[in-house]
C-alpha cells in the first residue's frame, strides 16, 4: 500500500497508472489484479509505479518482470513478440508459465539480472510457441534489473526482433554459396557442388534431393540431410512431372538440426532457359520451426533457379567440351587419314615399280643379251606374271574408283553361287599348291541360287581366298563353308594364319589400313581386296563380317547373301516353294511392275509369281500407263529412275484418273535413291511406300502383301 494516500486518491491513482491509450493499458484496467501476486495496483511499489506508464507509452516493445514470481506486464508494441497463442492470457501472469518452451533458456538470465547483472544479447535464437507451433525467433534484448529501496524489484527488458533480418542474412549466404559454385564440367559435379552448397544450410534445408532428368527417367544425383535407406531418396516418392508442388510428408522424417518431424517439401523442377522440359528436380524438406511463406517459397525458388544455372553452365561446358573433343579427334583422324594415305600411295608405288623393274629388266635382257631358250622362256614367263600381278594392282584401284563414285555396276543374273566357288578355288589352286595349304570345302546345298553378278561374287570370294593364302604359312590349312539359314547363303572362309588384333579387327574393311605399312612388310598388295570384297557384297543385299581370336589364332571372314528363286522353265507342272513366307493375299493380286531396267523387272516378276501373284511387266511410263488402262492392277509398284518420264510421272498420272478409274491403288516405290529426303518426295508425289533398293526377295514380298491387304479394303 502507497503510504500517505486516502483511498479515494489511491483510486484516482490507479486509473492514472493505466490511463494510456492502447490494447495493453486497457488489459490492465480490466485486470483483477487483486487475483494475482502483484495485488492492487494502488499497493505496488513506487518503482513499478513509475516504470509502467513509461512502459505502456514506449514505441519499442518493453516488458517488466515484477515480484520473486516474475509477474508480466508489457506493452502494445511487445504484443507481436506474444503472438496469438499467448496474448492476451500473458499479461499478469507468471512469466514462466507462459514461456515454458524456453524457460530453460531465460530462466537463467532472469535469476542473474535478479541479482543485479544487466545482461544484453544480440540477434539470440528464442524458440517461441506463438502461433502453434515452436517457433525459430531471434531477438537482440536488453534486461536490466529494477531497483526498488536497497533491493531488486524486478527486471525491465527491451526487446527487439531480428527473426526477418537473421533468416534473410542465413538465406542471401546460400544463395551466394550457390552463386559461388565454381563452373563444371559436367552435370554430376554441379549437382555435387550445389549440394555441398545447400548443406551448409541446414536449418532452411533440413534434406535436400538433386535429380537429373533422362530418357530413363530421373536419376538421384545427391542427397543430404537423408540417409541412403530413406524411402523418400527413391524418386518414385515424388511427383516429379515438371511442375512445382507442395507436399505434405506423411510419415515422421527426422533431418536437420531441430528434433521436431519434417512435415513438408518443396519439389521444385529445373529448366535450362528457353526450355519447357525440366533438365532436373530439386526438393527440399521445409523447416519444421517456420512457416512456409511467401518469403521463404521465394528463397527456394531462387535457390532452384540458381542451381539451374550452374547446371545449365555445366551442361553448355559439356557439350562444348564433346565439341572440342569432337574436332580434336576429327583432326587427328584426318592426320591419320592423310598419313595412311601418303603410306598407301608409298606402297601403291612400290608395288608398281616392282613388277615394272622384272619387266623392264628382262625386257632389256631379251633384247641384248645372248640368252639360252631355257632363260628366254623364264623370261618370258616372269614378264607375264609381272603384267598379270600389275593389272590386278590396276584393276583394284580403278574398283575403288568406281565404288567411290558410285559408278560400279552390276550384271545381275540367276548364278549358281557354288559354282563361283568352285570357280574362285580352281583359280587360287596355283598359289595353294605352292604353299602346301590344305583346302576342306563343305558345301550343304550344291544347287543353290542367286541373283547377283558372277564375276563380282567370284571376285569377293577370290580376294576371301587370296587373304587367306597369304596369311597362312606353308602347310596350313584353309577350309570354306557354305549354309544355308532360311534365304540367306552363308559363306565362312577359315584360315590357319597369322589372326588379327584386337585393335585391327574393326578395321580390317576400311580403305587405306594395312597391318603392316612399313618398308620391312611380310606381304605385298594394296591392301584394298577387303574393302572392295565389303562394297560389292552389300551392293547385292548381303553383309559381311570377320573374327579372330588374335594373333597366332587364324581368322574367319564371313559373308551372307540373300538367295533369290530360279525361273520355272515354262510348261512345268511343278511350281518350287519360295525361300519365305507368302501372304495369302498375293495369290489373288494382279501387280504392275514398272522398271526400265530388264534384269531388275524380270527378278521381280518371278519373286512374285512364285507367289502365285499375276504379273504384269512394263520398261517405261507409256508401256504401264498402257497396261493400266488395258488390264487395271491391284499394286503398282514402280521405279523412279528412268529415261524420259520417272516414277514420279507415273504416280501423278495414275493419282490424276480418280477413284472410278483405279487412282487410288496402291502403290509403292522401288528405287535405288534411298536417303530420308528421296523418301519424303516419294510419299508426298502419291507413292505409299518406299523401298530402298538392293530388296531383299523376302521384304519384296512382305511389302506386296501390306499394298494387297490395303487394295483389298479399298474395295
Amino acid at each position: 500500500m502507497v503510504r500517505g494516500t486516502s483511498p479515494h486518491d489511491r483510486n484516482l491513482h490507479s486509473m492514472d497508472l493505466f490511463s494510456g491509450p492502447g490494447e495493453a493499458a486497457a488489459l490492465m484496467r480490466a485486470r483483477d489484479w487483486a487475483a494475482t501476486p502483484l495485488g492492487l495496483p494502488e499497493t505496488w511499489p513506487h518503482a513499478l509505479q513509475t516504470l509502467v506508464p513509461i512502459m505502456l507509452a514506449s514505441r519499442f516493445a518493453m516488458r517488466v518482470l515484477w515480484g520473486p514470481e516474475l509477474i508480466l506486464l508489457y506493452n502494445d508494441s511487445y504484443r507481436p513478440v506474444l503472438g496469438a497463442s499467448k496474448h492476451p492470457a500473458a499479461m499478469g501472469r507468471r512469466t514462466q508459465d507462459s514461456f515454458a518452451e524456453l524457460w530453460h533458456v531465460v530462466g537463467p538470465l532472469f535469476e542473474r539480472v535478479m541479482r543485479g547483472e544487466a545482461i544484453a544479447l544480440d540477434d539470440t535464437q528464442l524458440p517461441l510457441e506463438r502461433y502453434g507451433y515452436l517457433e525459430e525467433c531471434f531477438f537482440t534484448l536488453s534486461y536490466s534489473p529494477i531497483q526498488d529501496g536497497d533491493t531488486i524489484g524486478g527486471v525491465l527488458g527491451v526487446v527487439y526482433e531480428t527473426t526477418e533480418r537473421v533468416l534473410a542474412e542465413r538465406r542471401l549466404r546460400t544463395l551466394r554459396d550457390l552463386t559461388g559454385v565454381t563452373p563444371a564440367s559436367s552435370a554430376g559435379l554441379a549437382c555435387k557442388a550445389s549440394a555441398a552448397a545447400l548443406a551448409r544450410n541446414p536449418f532452411d534445408l533440413p534434406f535436400a534431393l538433386l535429380y537429373l532428368a533422362d530418357a530413363a527417367g530421373p536419376q538421384l544425383m545427391e542427397a543430404i540431410g537423408l540417409p541412403e535407406t530413406s524411402p523418400l531418396v527413391a524418386a518414385t516418392a515424388w511427383p516429379l512431372d515438371g511442375e512445382r508442388h507442395i507436399v505434405a510428408l506423411a510419415d515422421e522424417v527426422r533431418a536437420g538440426p531441430y528434433p521436431e518431424a519434417v512435415r513438408q517439401a518443396v519439389v521444385i523442377p529445373l529448366r535450362r532457359p528457353g526450355q519447357p522440359e525440366s533438365t532436373a528436380y530439386l526438393i527440399v524438406g521445409v523447416n519444421p520451426r517456420r512457416a512456409l511463406d511467401a518469403t521463404y517459397e521465394a528463397f527456394l525458388d531462387l535457390s532452384g533457379e540458381q542451381i539451374a544455372t550452374s547446371l545449365t553452365t555445366a551442361i553448355v561446358e559439356n557439350e562444348r567440351n564433346l565439341l572440342i573433343a569432337a574436332a580434336v579427334d576429327a583432326r587427328a583422324e584426318a592426320e591419320r587419314s592423310n598419313l595412311a594415305k601418303d603410306e598407301f600411295l608409298a606402297i601403291v608405288s612400290h608395288e608398281l615399280r616392282n613388277p615394272l623393274s622384272a619387266m623392264l629388266g628382262w625386257t632389256r635382257l631379251l633384247r641384248t643379251a645372248d640368252l639360252s631358250e631355257a632363260k628366254r622362256a623364264q623370261a618370258l614367263e616372269t614378264i607375264e606374271r609381272n603384267a598379270v600381278n600389275q593389272s590386278q594392282l590396276i584393276e583394284d584401284l580403278l574398283d575403288v574408283s568406281r565404288i567411290v563414285t558410285g559408278k560400279l555396276k552390276l550384271e545381275v543374273q540367276p548364278i549358281n553361287f557354288v559354282e563361283i566357288l568352285r570357280a574362285a578355288i580352281a583359280s587360287a589352286r596355283p598359289a595353294i599348291d605352292a604353299k602346301q595349304l590344305r583346302v576342306r570345302t563343305v558345301f550343304d546345298d550344291t544347287s543353290v541360287s542367286l541373283m547377283g553378278d558372277a564375276a563380282r561374287l567370284q571376285q569377293v570370294v577370290w580376294n576371301l581366298l587370296t587373304n587367306a593364302i597369304k596369311f597362312t604359312a606353308k602347310g596350313g590349312s584353309i577350309s570354306l563353308l557354305l549354309t544355308r539359314i532360311d534365304s540367306t547363303l552363308e559363306l565362312a572362309v577359315t584360315d590357319s594364319g597369322s589372326g588379327i588384333s584386337a585393335e585391327l579387327l574393326p578395321l580390317v574393311f576400311e580403305r587405306f589400313k594395312q597391318a603392316d605399312s612399313s618398308t620391312t612388310r611380310m606381304h605385298g598388295g594394296l591392301g584394298l581386296g577387303l574393302a572392295i570384297t565389303k562394297s560389292i557384297v552389300e551392293m547385292h543385299g548381303g553383309t559381311v563380317g570377320a573374327r579372330s581370336d588374335g594373333e597366332g589364332h587364324g581368322s574367319t571372314f564371313v559373308i551372307r547373301l540373300p538367295v533369290a528363286p530360279m525361273r520355272v522353265a515354262r510348261g512345268s507342272a511343278v511350281r518350287p516353294p519360295p525361300a519365305w513366307d507368302v501372304p495369302p493375299e498375293l495369290a489373288r493380286l494382279h501387280v504392275l511392275v514398272v522398271d526400265d531396267d530388264r534384269d531388275g523387272r524380270e527378278m521381280i516378276g518371278m519373286v512374285l509369281e512364285q507367289c502365285g501373284t499375276r504379273v504384269t511387266l512394263a520398261g517405261s511410263v507409256r508401256e504401264a500407263l498402257a497396261a493400266f488402262a488395258l488390264d487395271r492392277p491391284d499394286v503398282v509398284l514402280s521405279d523412279i529412275g528412268m529415261p524420259g518420264e520417272d516414277g514420279y510421272e507415273l504416280i501423278r498420272q495414275i493419282r490424276a484418273l480418280g477413284a472410278e478409274a483405279g487412282g487410288t491403288v496402291p502403290a509403292a516405290s522401288l528405287t535405288a535413291y534411298a536417303g530420308v529426303e528421296d523418301r519424303r518426295r516419294a510419299l508426298l508425289a502419291g507413292f505409299n511406300m518406299h523401298v530402298p533398293k538392293p530388296v531383299d526377295p523376302a521384304e519384296l514380298v512382305a511389302v506386296i502383301g501390306s499394298l494387297g491387304r490395303f487394295a483389298h479394303a479399298l474395295r
